[in-house]
């Protein structure tokens, strides 16, 4: 009895591995993705023009250092001044400009000459004119009975003077003082000589005795 053929055989096998993927490609998709509704809901809110709400700042959105109050009638307070050291909260106090500034002048007014200090900068290496200018400036500050600081130093550029020629300097200086009626020199010099120096002089002692005064600087500086 014969056996019945095989209708398989290794050629249809091979077949079906290598070509069947061939002619039978994948499906490509062409749709669209799906969004939820949440996705577009996101998608419109980041495109949306909506104008935010303006407004003026308020509470902790005021940002300014400094403010001006406003009265119950709607108009605008004086300035505030503030007092008080860093880290300490300040105090405010409401002044009247008008006020202050009639306080300040009657006080200008009555200022003691003595209590005004003069500032002068001068350089080792100064030359005999200029030095002799400023020794003018000098008597003219010490006969209104104010106070004269003399600032000396050498200039970061420029001849170096020598120690012969700072000590003149200092010399000149003080004799020219001795001169001026009622002069004096205050205390003792302070710092070094070639260096950085200051020397204090007192003028004439006035004869009034009235309060206030400060402090005022004319700085002139040496060649």
């Amino acid at each position: 009895m014969s056996n019945p053929r095989c209708v398989f055989n290794a050629a249809s096998a091979l077949r079906r591995v290598f070509l069947a993927p061939i002619e039978h490609p994948p499906t490509q998709f062409t749709r669209s993705p799906h969004f939820s509704p949440i996705q577009r809901r996101t998608v419109f809110k980041a495109t949306s023009n909506v104008v935010p709400e303006q407004r003026l700042p308020r509470d902790d959105d005021i940002l300014a250092p400094f403010l001006r109050l406003k009265n119950a009638e709607q108009k605008l307070e004086p300035p505030l001044i503030t007092m008080g050291e860093p880290g300490e909260a300040p105090i405010a106090r409401i002044i009247d400009k008008k006020e202050a500034h009639l306080q300040k002048k009657a006080q200008k007014k009555g200022k003691n000459p003595a209590s005004v200090v003069k500032t002068i900068e001068m350089n080792w290496a100064i030359e005999k004119n200029d030095l002799g200018h400023r020794l003018g400036k000098i008597r003219d500050f010490l006969e209104k009975g104010n106070k004269v600081e003399v600032l000396l130093a050498g200039k970061k550029k420029g001849r170096k003077a020598t120690m012969e020629e700072a000590e003149e300097v200092v010399r000149r200086i003080r004799e020219f003082v001795e001169e001026v009626e009622g002069a004096k020199e205050g205390r003792k010099m302070e710092g070094k000589i070639g260096a950085q120096a200051i020397l204090c002089f007192e003028g004439r002692v006035a004869p009034t005795t009235k309060k206030g005064g400060g402090k005022e600087d004319v700085k002139i500086q040496g060649s």
